[in-house]
């Protein structure tokens, strides 16, 4: 499946027991995720995964 640089899917980042759910779940697009990683978001430094769904994006941050 080929995504347009529009299309949303869900972020997860950094979760951690005690994270509130709408600092680390969030819909984003490819131009946002582009925007986050100029902005200082890291593979090296950040956890996380990508869900098209929200409900995968919901139980993994939980």
């Amino acid at each position: 499946m080929r995504y347009t640089a529009d299309y949303a899917f869900w972020v997860v980042l950094d979760p951690t027991p005690t994270s509130e759910m709408a600092d680390i779940c969030f819909a984003a697009t490819l131009r946002d995720v582009e925007q986050q990683f100029r902005g200082g978001l890291s593979c090296d430094r950040n956890s996380g995964a990508v869900y098209g769904p929200p409900g995968g994006a919901l139980s993994y941050g939980m």
